[in-house]
This record gives C-alpha cells, structure tokens and sequence, in this order.
C-alpha cells in the first residue's frame, strides 16, 4: 500500500489514530439512551435512593414508627399516699433503670435486641424515668397530702383547680421520659396550691403562713430542677457543687417545715388538718430528697457516659456496690423505697 493510500485511510499522518478515535465517539455516544442525559432521570434517580433508603430504615428499626403515649398513674384514693399500681411501677422502673444502665455501662447489649441505636436509646430512656422516679413520687405524694389536708380545712372553698393539676398535669409531665426538663412545669402545682391556701387566709390564719412555706418549696425545687438540668452545660465539679447548693436549700426548707410542725401542731389538730399528715408530708419530702436523685453508677469515674454525671450518695454507694447491681442490692433499694412510699 502506498504513502498516499495509507494517509487516506487513516486521515492524518502526524495523529494517525484520530480519525478512527472520532469513529469509535460517534459509535459510542449513540449507544447512550437519549433520556439518560436529561435532568429528571438523575432526579429520579436521587428520589428512589431517599425512598428505598427510609423503607429499609423503618424496616429494620432505625426510625420509630410511634410516638411514645404518656402512661397516666391512677389517682390514690383519699387517704392513701400511693396506690398499689404505682409501687409496681417503682419496682419495675428501677429493674429496668439498673439492668439498662449495667448494659450501657458495660457497653454490651443482649442478642435479641437490634440494632442495638435504638436499644440504647430505649433504655438509657427507661433509665431516666428510674432515675428521677423518687422525685416523682415525693412530688406526687407530698400534692395529694396538700389536696387532702385543704379539703379538710376549707370544706365550702373550690379547690377544683388546683386538684386538677394535681390529678393530670402532674401525671401527664412525668410520664414522659424527659423528666428533668418538664419537671418545673410539675412543680407548678405546688405553686399554684399555694396560691390556693393564701386566697383562703380569712377562713385559716394559718393558711397564709403555710401558703407562703409552700411558696418557698416551690421555689427551692423549681430551682433546683432548674441548675441540675444545666448541668451538661458545665463542668463535673461545678455540677456536683451545685447539687451541694440546691441539696441545702431544701434541707433549709424542710427545717423551717418541721418547725411549723412543732409550732403549729396543736393548731392544726384543731383545724382538721392532721400533725401526722403534715409529719408523713415530710418525711415523704426527706426520702424523696435523700434518694435522689437515683444514679446507679460506680463513683463518679463514669460521669461523662450520655453526659449523666453520677451524683452518688453515701448510702446508694453502700447499697449498690456495682454498675449493675445484683438481686441483693436491688431487693434492698426496692424495699426501701416501698417503706418510704407506705409512710
């Protein structure tokens, strides 16, 4: 073959591969389907990956697919601190507290729960409800006593409101797992209580004065809540400190109660409203005060898991010597949580 026929087939001397190049592009390009090129079948394309993607999430439980209902206590009936259904609730929200946060703590989860983010998440749920139960019972119990004792005082007064608050809000706050943050709205019936027994002052000279007390315990506990939901926010030493400061004022407040018990008794015997009430009002307050709030944990090398700083006490940390404490342990706190709660 010939220069000149050798240059005519392959086109150009110097690149002689172009030509045939440009064939194989021209060939190639028309193999591609038209609509690929388009916009919407990338779009299409995106919104398939979004859609397969949430289904594969719902599927295997990544993403809820209820909402979690508030479980509602029932009302103790008058003359009783606690109803039966909700010691059973104490016993089992501190099973499940304890055993959960031993999980956690230890950071292996059982077989049968996967996939193991939202067993976490679950859990570390059911331990805040046993965290902060005690606090929820002292508050429950110490507004029932009040309910019962303003009854007794002021027969023709309408207290309609504040049991109302007592009976639902109370109720419908704690039932949630995020107890620390909703709590001031829970405490808020204390308050409201309190407004109550001073409106009432012309019928019960004592009611001002024990209205203005109640006033002050809603305020020592709307205060605490208040400093220990921020606690994430600072240091660990700076926490526990300010658990210190909020743990004495409502020891400072309780004192002041006990001396309105010594002071007031014969008063409030002859007004109906019981010594011995107003005796179990704080011995309710100094249990729920005393054990909580309720951290199962190991000293306080652990603060920084889910950022719960343990605030431990003395006696939790000799009635639960380890992360997940055993049956002992656990059958001692629960008793002794069921004699606070039966006084």
């Amino acid at each position: 073959m010939s220069l000149l026929d050798r240059i005519w087939k392959r086109g150009d001397v110097d690149s002689e591969f172009s030509y045939g190049d440009e064939i194989d592009a021209v060939e190639t390009e028309s193999r591609i389907p038209g609509f690929v090129k388009t916009w919407r079948f990338w779009l299409g394309l995106v919104a398939a990956f979004v859609v397969l993607s949430v289904v594969f999430l719902l599927r295997f439980g990544f993403i809820p697919t209820e909402i979690e209902k508030p479980r509602l206590y029932p009302k103790a009936p008058v003359g009783t601190t606690l109803t039966r259904a909700v010691q059973n609730d104490i016993e089992s929200e501190l099973d499940h507290g304890a055993i959960a946060w031993g999980w956690i703590m230890n950071g292996w989860v059982p077989d049968d729960f996967w996939p193991w983010p939202r067993m976490v998440l679950a859990y570390r749920d059911e331990f805040q409800r046993g965290k902060y139960l005690i606090w929820k019972l002292t508050v429950r119990s110490m507004l029932q006593d009040l309910s019962q004792q303003g009854r007794r005082a002021f027969p023709d007064a309408n207290l309609e409101k504040a049991d109302a608050k007592i009976g639902y809000d109370i109720d419908l706050v704690f039932a949630y797992p995020s107890v620390v943050s909703n709590m001031s709205t829970a405490v808020d019936a204390l308050g409201a209580y309190a407004d109550e027994l001073k409106i009432k002052r012309n019928f019960y000279p004592q009611a001002e004065t024990l209205g203005r007390l109640l006033q002050q315990l809603h305020y020592g506990l709307n205060l605490s809540i208040t400093e220990l939901t921020n606690k994430d926010q600072i240091g660990f030493m700076q926490g526990y400190q300010v658990f210190q400061r909020t743990q004495g004022r409502i020891h400072a407040i309780l004192r002041v109660l006990q001396a309105v018990e010594t002071d007031f008794g014969e008063v409030l015997d002859s007004k109906a409203l019981s010594r011995q009430q107003l005796h179990d009002t704080i011995d309710s307050l100094t249990a729920g005060l005393n054990m909580s709030p309720l951290v199962i944990c190991n000293g306080e090398a652990k603060w920084w898991a889910f950022g719960l700083p343990c605030f431990g006490y003395t006696h939790i940390a000799n009635l639960l010597q380890n992360i997940n404490p055993g049956e002992r342990e656990l059958s001692r706190l629960i008793e002794t949580v069921r004699g606070a709660s039966s006084r």
